[in-house]
């Protein structure tokens, strides 16, 4: 993928950068920017990041003291789209893709058709391919008439309308399946005012976003300060969308009735503050009737909320497991690990780590093992690795403490002390969750045998849940974010009585 920004308002107007795929390119006033606005006072030396992988671009705002703005929505890391604008400083900028002006594809929209066999080759055909209509480069040079085009894909509709009704007639012969199975979420708007105007928010299937007063809140709200810090999050999905209030001071109201959290529809209004905030999905079902909306009772919202258990080990840490299956433990790693650095710990006996090397600042070698130590500088480039690989029980996630990222380069020496003491005759790292097992098992050496680390973080032996090994103060940040703690659930009954 090939991106351009140009310049429209400010200082540089008309410059154009070009992001190719891989890379990546900074703005600000400073002079080592890729796109330096040396005239823009109201921009910082480095104010934001454009990076670009094979699937899509990202913009990250580089801790500007004014802040980035995407479509009027400051942000911290967001993904781009053809035709978002961008403002940092006194300069506004317009996102453009090759290919999106000379391109002709087959609208799912325009042709229903096509958006109903994707689903149903998404639902049923797992590790299939699924069906698309592969987009043709048109040279309108080349080009007498669009009549064959047009014919073609007439005759493309056609072919696929045919293919649908006899799904539908084969689906009318089997047993009845449920019909929400068809439902499907395109995108969740939420649209509210606060002191820099009206705002607009939206999220596919699969995002999350956090909206609060702070820095650190996905979308942070403007001039009203009954709003907590973290007040509350939205979750995405591809039938439904969910509100969690986050500990909020004020709680979170929808539709004039306190939530903790809550399936919301079109239609739905809700509280924070002195905020009002509206909802709009494109997709998924209707709201049902306010009978059946009735919030759920106290201990049912108590399960639904609390995340995790947390187990003394010693006297400074805690062994920390998820209680339920939400959130999944890749979401919940992106949460914890945003704007930081964290160190992996990875079994290359069982995963492909060149991609990891790729995305690394630095690698090291761990002697007499198949493992190996990766400095992440953003955990964003690696979760597609992550996705794949995820349930081998091959990563182990290190947090070191704040400004203690060389603490990462201990770590070789670390898993070689576990494996000399283990008395482990493989070479292979093996288990991330044996190692931290024999870490609990000396609970009075943690702190020599994590060195200067706040917390890492494993899989669960459950692969949908995740585990963490963390100093008590860490589970602080944990609830900052939105989770709490709660009694074991009957998994964990089940693992220790096995």
């Amino acid at each position: 993928m090939r991106a351009y920004l140009t310049v429209q308002e400010g200082p540089a107007q008309g410059e154009i950068i070009t992001a190719e795929q891989g890379s990546m390119f900074r703005i600000g006033r400073q002079a080592n920017a890729d796109l330096p606005i040396s005239d823009d006072r109201a921009m910082s030396g480095l104010h934001f990041a454009i990076l670009c992988d094979k699937s899509r671009c990202r913009i990250r705002d580089l801790n500007s003291t004014n802040g980035t703005f995407v479509n009027g929505i400051r942000i911290n890391l967001v993904e781009l789209h053809d035709r978002d604008t961008i403002r940092a400083g006194n300069s506004e900028f317009q996102v453009r893709f090759e290919g999106e002006i000379t391109t002709t594809v087959v609208d799912p929209l325009m042709y229903p058709e096509i958006q109903r066999l994707r689903e149903k080759d998404a639902q049923k055909l797992a590790g299939k391919e699924a069906f698309a209509p592969v987009a043709q480069a048109v040279d309108p040079a080349t080009l007498e008439s669009t009549e064959e085009y047009g014919e073609e894909i007439e005759k493309l509709a056609k072919e696929i309308s045919a293919e649908a009704k006899k799904e539908s007639a084969t689906e009318d012969d089997s047993d009845d399946a449920p019909r929400s199975d068809s439902v499907r979420i395109h995108r969740l708007n939420v649209t509210f005012e606060d002191a820099s105007g009206k705002r607009h928010v939206w999220l596919i299937p699969g995002q999350t976003v956090i909206i609060g007063r702070n820095q650190m809140a996905d979308v942070t709200v403007v001039g009203d300060a009954s709003i907590s810090g973290m007040h509350f999050g939205l979750d995405c999905e591809t039938k439904r969308c969910r509100l969690r209030d986050l500990q909020s001071q004020n709680g979170t109201k929808l539709n004039d009735v306190d939530v903790p959290y809550a399936t919301i529809y079109t239609g739905d209004k809700f509280l924070a503050g002195k905020t009002e905030f509206h909802v709009s999905i494109d997709g998924g079902e209707e709201a049902p009737d306010a009978p059946l909306r009735t919030w759920v009772f106290e201990d049912l919202v108590r399960r639904k909320f609390a995340t995790f258990y947390a187990k003394e080990v010693g006297e400074h840490y805690h062994l920390v497991d998820a209680v339920g299956v939400e959130p999944m433990p890749i979401e919940f790693l992106r949460r914890i690990a945003r704007h930081r650095d964290v160190g992996a710990i990875v079994d290359t006996s069982k995963v492909k780590t060149k991609p990891w090397e790729a995305h690394s600042e630095r690698t090291f070698t761990c002697d007499d093992s198949h493992a190996k130590v990766f400095h992440i500088e953003d955990i964003e480039k690696v979760v597609g690795e992550l996705r794949d690989d995820w349930g081998k029980d091959a990563f182990a996630f290190i947090f070191p403490h704040e400004g203690k990222d060389e603490a990462i380069s201990n770590y070789p020496a670390a898993v070689a002390k576990y494996l000399q003491e283990a008395d482990s005759d493989s070479p292979d790292f093996g288990s991330a969750g044996d190692w931290v097992k024999w870490l609990c098992d000396h609970p009075n050496r943690i702190s020599d045998l994590m060195p200067n680390t706040e917390a890492v973080l494993i899989q669960h032996p459950d692969p949908k849940r995740w585990r963490l090994l963390c100093e008590t103060d860490f589970i602080t940040r944990l609830n900052r974010l939105g989770y709490l703690p709660s009694k074991p659930s009957m998994l964990d009954e089940i693992d220790e009585s096995e």
